[in-house]
């Protein structure tokens, strides 16, 4: 394991670190994102090690050139908006990915830090789920512009709808990536340090994940839990301290579940069924299925990004890949999937696993690398320099 060089270089980093999570916290205007572009390149040039553009976003700027070429080809026409969008975050994402991997934190410090955001997010949702408005005004005036009416906002503050909770993120779908990524941090603090405290936190994070009303983020928890005790499995012999607390949760949730039914059987995240067959999930399947029927092949090669003809309501990452950027981007989206599991799954094999997990089952049902406010926070789990 890497250690510091000096307490200053050490605290230095921790600082950056807690800089860049804090930006996650900012609303998702041009603006503010313009903003959060100027942080990460002043961060950059505070420590002072230059700038390496990696391959992948190389790959991508060229995906996003064939797209808008074959879309002017075909159509005689672009949007330019999402043309000049998809470049902006193709530059952010470069200076994120870059100024994550010089960046030096210990496992320790990157444990708290997600103790502080997931416990920020979780007392949000708790007040909106109690119905005591303390952060209601603030959302509306700063994060949706006085614009109460949106349909999210609405299911987080309104009785007449099946509770779902976001936080600050408003979509419940970008917000859920939080909770997942964390516990893979909670997870691996608790294998090395062997303390209960983060399996607490993993039960927030759970609870957290059950106030989105995501019903794919109930299965991606299962599958993160399932992951680790796999791995505890392989490493250990005999009952874990993580096995026990499970198993007491377990008989707990029996012996009381007459009282816990009707309470759950109201949270649409454990309405698994209508969520698989006849919800979200089947209008995510019509939508490939329309833009393969309507679209020209040649965008299934190289994309349609900037067609104002081919856009549906796929309303998941996977397929977003395949319509903006056709086979091609699936290229450069391995590519940096591998690149997020690969940097720490050797000394922190948790954390890599969960990561991918994470992104990759998120990608069946919402955004995270696609999601500009939730790759930084990817970014700094998945490659940050760490160290016990």
């Amino acid at each position: 394991m890497e250690k510091a060089n000096s307490n200053l270089w050490y605290k230095e980093n921790t600082f950056i670190v807690a800089i860049v999570v804090a930006t996650t916290f900012l609303p998702s205007t041009n603006q503010f994102n313009i903003l959060k572009m100027v942080i990460v390149f002043l961060l950059l040039l505070i420590l002072n090690q230059g700038f390496m553009v990696n391959k992948i976003f190389v790959f991508w700027s060229f995906n996003i050139l064939l797209a808008t070429l074959a879309v002017i080809l075909y159509e005689r026409n672009i949007v330019a908006n999402t043309i000049v969008h998809e470049g902006v975050r193709v530059i952010y994402y470069a200076m994120i990915v870059t100024l994550c991997m010089r960046l030096k934190l210990s496992l320790k410090n990157l444990y708290i830090i997600c103790v502080f955001v997931v416990c920020i997010h979780f007392s949000i949702q708790m007040t909106q789920f109690l119905d005591l408005g303390v952060f209601n005004s603030f959302i509306e005036q700063y994060y949706l512009a006085g614009d109460a009416n949106n349909l999210h906002y609405v299911q987080a503050i309104n009785d007449s709808y099946s509770f779902r909770s976001g936080s600050i993120f408003i979509n419940p779908n970008v917000y859920v990536c939080y909770p997942y990524l964390s516990t893979g941090v909670f997870l691996q603090y608790y294998k090395t340090k062997n303390k209960y405290t983060p399996l607490f936190m993993a039960v927030i994070a759970f609870c957290s994940i059950v106030l989105t009303g995501s019903r794919m983020g109930i299965i991606t928890y299962a599958c993160i839990i399932l992951l680790f005790l796999l791995i505890e499995g392989k490493q250990q012999r005999g009952v874990t301290k993580f096995q026990i607390v499970i198993l007491l949760l377990v008989v707990i949730a029996i012996i009381n579940w007459n009282s816990l039914f009707p309470m759950i059987s109201d949270m649409r995240a454990f309405e698994l069924y209508d969520g698989t067959y006849e919800g979200s999930f089947s209008v995510k399947v019509q939508g490939v299925l329309s833009y393969l029927l309507l679209s020209n092949p040649l965008y299934w090669i190289v994309g349609s990004l900037g067609s104002s003809t081919t856009n549906f309501a796929i309303d998941m990452e996977l397929g977003y890949i395949f319509a903006w950027f056709g086979c091609m981007g699936f290229y450069w989206y391995i590519k940096l999937l591998k690149t997020l599991y690969k940097w720490h799954c050797k000394d922190f094999e948790i954390i890599s696993k969960v990561t991918l997990v994470s992104v990759v089952l998120t990608g069946l049902a919402a955004s995270s690398v696609l999601n500009m406010s939730v790759f930084p926070y990817i970014c700094v789990i998945a490659l940050t320099r760490l160290y016990e």
